[in-house]
């Protein structure tokens, strides 16, 4: 028994990230995969229970968090209740979907903590992945070369063997922050952090090149430069990142078309001002279980015949972030997870003081999901639980937790 606690306990964090990594992959050939980053989830409430009977103390921050995320959670099964847009059962699930981001971060501190991994496993497993992403990508030439791929190379943006461009980027992130995290500085961490920018580039995404140059921008200024995060440099990033990314805002958010997303955003912020304080409900409007169980709510703001959002078609209806939390679960459900979002900033800030690199991999992780929330599902999205673990493992750093 102790060889195997042994061997479990010297071995899990390669593990770990090996499936988060290529969970996307493994799906399509091991079905019960896409379920992985929800057992994961909701393995924080067995772990948390192991945490409360040894007595762990438990912070105002995660206890603050906490509070919100239940407020957040009440609106929406309020409006459930009230409205019955949904089933209880679909509003339930969706429910869970929209916190499993940080029940993952609660996971992964606690699970660090009682279980202190073995760093020294992160290399091979690196070396693994980032051989894989070189076979992967020399194969996607050659598709192209051979005309197994309609299209040039890189006109439609590289993806491996991931579904989307989007899982890559989030992957390549997930890795940036291993890498910092617990590589040694030296030749080899540089090639692999160089081909892994290379890949989140050559996805052609706005968001992911975004992300890209956040990655450089906070490795100089926290790592190189031992600096912290402070309002100047985040209304620096701010700038930078509006630059890269100005053709698709102003498309998406300023410019009124009939586009998926722009249509999506005009109508989340409709519904949060006529439902107001509380939105429709979990499951009824910009999440998938809203397309999947198709929500009375889109017939009632006229998107049920919209090209790409219609009952018949179902494209992109879970394109969007923060206008789905603020049609699903109004004003105060936004304030509420803004606010859980603001905590856990705070809380990450903490460890600067504590590891540098640490606090980089919490901080880059966070902030990349922020990013991608301005175009996507990013915190109730697949890849969400994945860049949750490095978030957990910078903060378990803290020791007075939480």
């Amino acid at each position: 028994m102790n060889r195997l606690s042994a061997v479990v306990k010297n071995n899990y964090l390669g593990v770990l990230i090996t499936v988060f990594c290529f969970q996307n992959l493994l799906q399509r050939w091991i079905p019960p995969f896409q379920y992985w980053d929800e057992f994961y989830a909701l393995a924080a409430v067995p772990l948390f229970c192991i945490w409360l009977i040894r007595r762990k103390p438990v912070s105002r921050l995660f206890i603050g968090m906490s509070a919100l995320l239940a407020v957040f959670l009440l609106t929406g099964l309020y409006s459930n209740i009230r409205y019955g847009y949904q089933p209880l059962r679909i509003a339930l699930i969706d429910a869970y979907l929209n916190v499993k981001f940080f029940l993952s971060i609660g996971a992964t501190i606690i699970l660090f903590a009682l279980y202190p991994a073995d760093e020294s496993r992160v290399l091979p497993v690196v070396r693994g992945i980032m051989a894989v992403f070189l076979l992967s990508f020399i194969a996607e030439m050659g598709m192209y070369l051979w005309k197994l791929i309609e299209g040039y190379p890189f006109s439609f943006g590289v993806k491996l063997f991931y579904e989307h461009p989007a899982y890559l980027g989030a992957a390549c992130a997930f890795m940036l922050c291993m890498i910092v995290g617990w590589l040694k500085d030296g030749t080899e961490k540089t090639v692999y952090v160089s081909g892994l920018l290379a890949l989140m580039i050559l996805t052609t995404r706005s968001k992911i090149v975004g992300s890209a140059l956040l990655f450089l921008i906070l490795y100089i200024w926290l790592v190189r430069m031992q600096r912290k995060l402070d309002f100047r440099v985040i209304a620096g990033l701010g700038v930078a990142l509006l630059a890269v990314g100005w053709n698709k805002i102003y498309y998406y958010f300023v410019y009124i078309n009939d586009s998926a997303r722009s249509v999506l955003t005009n109508t989340g912020l409709k519904i949060a001002k006529e439902y107001f304080p509380v939105g429709t409900g979990f499951g009824t409007f910009g999440s998938y279980y809203s397309g999947l169980y198709y929500s009375p709510v889109y017939k009632i703001y006229g998107i049920d015949k919209h090209r790409e959002l219609g009952e018949q078609t179902r494209h992109f209806i879970s394109d969007t972030f923060w206008p789905m939390i603020a049609g699903q679960n109004g004003a105060l459900g936004l304030i509420c997870y803004a606010g859980a979002l603001l905590l856990l900033f705070c809380l990450i800030q903490k460890i600067a003081k504590l590891n540098r690199k640490y606090y980089f991999m919490s901080l880059y992780a966070f902030l990349f999901l922020c990013v991608a929330s301005l175009a996507e599902s990013a915190f109730v999205n697949t890849y969400a639980v994945m860049l949750a673990v490095p978030i957990g493992i910078g903060i378990h750093n803290l020791r007075a937790y939480i």
